[in-house]
């Protein structure tokens, strides 16, 4: 974790999954280790995320419906920055 002004920054982690038990065990370990978790149903509801915020970590699914995690990955170095985190 990062301090960033006095405040703490947790890292963020995107879980990808269309099974929801898989998600929600997913989640809770990342959260038991202080991480800030988001969590998405499927690749096109991921990237709707990455639009939006920045991750640190993204744990996918391969095979879900209507995109898989193969075309997650591509689809979502569109919201990739070359540079890591400061």
């Amino acid at each position: 974790m990062e301090v960033v002004s006095g405040i703490e920054e947790r890292a963020s982690v995107l879980v990808v999954d269309d099974n929801p038990l898989i998600r929600s065990v997913v989640q809770s370990l990342f959260q038991l280790e202080n991480y800030q978790v988001s969590i998405a149903n499927n690749g096109q509801d991921a990237l709707g995320i990455l639009a939006t915020q920045q991750v640190d970590v993204i744990v996918c699914d391969v095979m879900m419906p209507r995109m898989d995690g193969y075309e997650f990955f591509d689809s979502c170095l569109l919201y990739t920055s070359p540079s890591p985190r400061d």
